[in-house]
């Protein structure tokens, strides 16, 4: 039924139980995992007069919060006596880099997390999950 599953993995409680779910499905199905990470990148914000000017986060930073993803997901991994997937990092807006990946990849299952964003938040900025549902083309499964 599935032979690709993409995860997208932010480094929430709910990124996790979606890798664990994942794991699960792919025991059932013998389908592929791939895990996509698409860092938010903080920087410090300066004021010039009356314009906010972003600073970004420098690569060693960049990295460090990379390599902790990684090795989050290798734990979860090893947890469920599963090989470690295929692990990629994007830059960019999350939802549009995983919609690229769903087509490139031909991605038969998304499984990601849901967002605690409320019903106002969530209406006014939206949530990457959301958007990946209104959009994909192949299934997609949010867990909590």
């Amino acid at each position: 039924m599935f032979e690709r599953i993409l995860v997208a993995f932010d480094g929430s409680a709910s990124a996790e139980t979606a890798l664990r779910t994942a794991f699960v499905i792919k025991e059932m199905t013998g389908a592929t995992i791939k895990v996509v990470h698409v860092p938010h990148i903080p920087g410090d914000l300066m004021v010039a007069g009356t314009l906010p000017i972003q600073f970004p986060a420098s690569p060693e930073m960049v990295e460090e919060a990379v390599m902790d993803i990684q090795d989050r997901i290798e734990d979860i991994a090893s947890a469920q006596g599963a090989d470690l997937p295929e692990v990629v990092v994007h830059s960019g807006d999350p939802a549009r880099e995983i919609l690229e990946i769903i087509k490139s990849d031909t991605v038969d299952l998304v499984v990601m997390g849901r967002r605690e964003l409320g019903d106002a938040t969530g209406l006014l900025l939206g949530s990457v999950t959301h958007k990946v549902q209104a959009r994909s083309d192949c299934a997609v499964l949010t867990v909590g």
